[in-house]
């Protein structure tokens, strides 16, 4: 393999598929990133067996091959070598790539490239297309509630489902449950999978403005955009019911401006820790108290609009993940009682539902 290419290109190509790189593996291989030289492109992929990223750029290909590169090292050396270009080649013996650019040289160990995991390339499967700024949204939203929890497999993935005009996403660790949808631009089928909230947080970070292909097949999702391509696996199980959960009906609700109520919740951050946070709402107010053993107790005062009165306490975490996920103006708060599950909404045509369970406090 012996290629001459532009250094921004490869970078870019190299940050992509770095996202897919093992860390942590007994497989020294999955540690590298896979290079193969054809044509007039390179391609570039790495893989952790459960997520795989492959970008492929323009080159000049002086002699075609392959060659496995220590991930770290190597994009190291292209982020340092910044412009012009890079010849970057295989010695003959297959166990060596040098990396030049006139008076800088470096010379890496490979792996061999048979050892890496190879996919087949785009499979055929249910095509969406959606928005990417779209997507990059649903995933911010809802990937939070996730659960961390690995013995509960199916709740540590994001559930998507939809087609014809939607996508829904939704995603729950059993205390909180967070669900948004975005419209579709086009589709062959509808969908219903289970992806790794890991997975979609990754993909999140590359896809850009403009249109992201989505091919969901049996036993993995793939998404095309630009010059990459990210294959995830998906995750077996059935995900719950989710929709059946929110109440038909609430008995208090409440209206409080998004920003006012995310700042005065961040400035009881420093006492609150990880106590909970109670909320005594009445019909023009409402006061957010929290108590630390250790630290002291503090409270805000916000203005609200509220057909009722009711004491709710919630976890500060969750409650605050669930607030910083709406841009609307306001929000409405829709409760039952004291003990039964609120629901978190903007105000404004903004399409999210949060649905948090309170928790008990002593009185």
């Amino acid at each position: 393999m012996w290629i001459k290419a532009v250094i921004s290109d490869v970078d870019e190509a190299v940050k992509y598929v770095l996202r897919a790189v093992s860390v942590r593996t007994t497989l020294p291989v999955l540690t590298g990133i896979y290079l193969k030289a054809s044509g007039e492109k390179l391609t570039l992929k790495g893989t952790d067996l459960e997520l795989t990223v492959e970008s492929s750029i323009p080159v000049k290909v002086k002699e075609e091959g392959e060659a496995v590169v220590p991930a770290k090292a190597f994009s190291e050396i292209i982020k340092n070598l910044r412009d012009g270009q890079v010849e970057i080649q295989l010695d003959t013996s297959g166990t060596e790539i040098s990396i030049s650019k006139e008076k800088s040289r470096y010379k890496l160990k490979t792996f061999p490239p048979e050892e890496f995991p190879q996919g087949k390339g785009i499979p055929e499967g249910k095509m969406i297309k959606v928005s990417g700024e779209d997507f990059k949204e649903a995933i911010k939203k809802v990937s939070k509630s996730t659960s961390k929890d690995e013995t509960r497999v199916t709740l540590t993935g994001v559930h998507i489902e939809g087609g014809k005009n939607n996508l829904t996403f939704a995603a729950t660790d059993s205390y909180r449950l967070a669900v948004t949808n975005i419209p579709v631009i086009e589709s062959s089928s509808d969908i219903e999978v289970l992806v790794p909230s890991r997975s979609l947080e990754e993909l999140s970070k590359m896809v850009e403005e403009g249109e992201l292909e989505i091919i969901v097949t049996e036993n993995q999702i793939v998404s095309v955009q630009r010059n990459w391509i990210f294959f995830s696996r998906l995750i077996e199980g059935q995900f719950p019911a989710f929709k059946q959960l929110f109440p038909d009906e609430s008995f208090v609700n409440v209206v409080l401006g998004t920003g006012e109520f995310r700042d005065a919740l961040k400035r009881l951050s420093p006492i609150v820790q990880e106590n909970p946070v109670r909320l005594f709402i009445s019909n023009d107010e409402v006061k957010i108290r929290c108590q630390n053993i250790d630290l002291g107790e503090a409270e805000e005062v916000i203005e609200a609009e509220a057909n009722g009165n009711l004491e709710v306490a919630f976890n500060y975490l969750y409650l605050m993940d669930g607030i910083q996920s709406i841009s609307s103006e306001k929000i409405k708060i829709e409760l039952q009682d004291g003990l039964k599950p609120a629901v978190i909404r903007p105000l404004q045509e903004e399409v999210f539902s949060y649905l948090l369970m309170p928790v008990r406090t002593p009185e």
